[in-house]
């Protein structure tokens, strides 16, 4: 779609340096040296995006089941260092 906005003086600002980034030289900073001289509104272009849907397959689900069995690993043995010596685990009870 298109957006027209007015010009300020902020964007104007903008072109001019980005004019002087570019080199004062060459068809992009002549791009930029033409907005910053333009009176009136200012249209920008937004190409639409292309829409895929939703999928039910994560390609970072291995990752993250990796990433949960190490941090369950890193909490069972802070709880076992904390646990007091010789203090025997309650039979069917789960320390994590």
């Amino acid at each position: 779609g298109e957006i027209t906005v007015p010009k300020t003086k902020a964007m104007t600002k903008f072109f001019w340096a980005m004019y002087y980034r570019a080199g004062k030289q060459g068809a992009e900073a002549e791009r930029w040296k033409a907005a910053a001289l333009h009176k009136g509104d200012v249209t920008i272009r937004i190409p639409q995006r292309q829409f895929m849907g939703d999928s039910q397959v994560s390609i970072h689900a291995p990752a993250r089941g990796a990433t949960n069995r190490a941090i369950k690993a890193e909490v069972f043995t802070a709880f076992q260092s904390t646990r007091p010596h010789g203090a025997r685990q309650p039979s069917g009870y789960c320390w994590i």
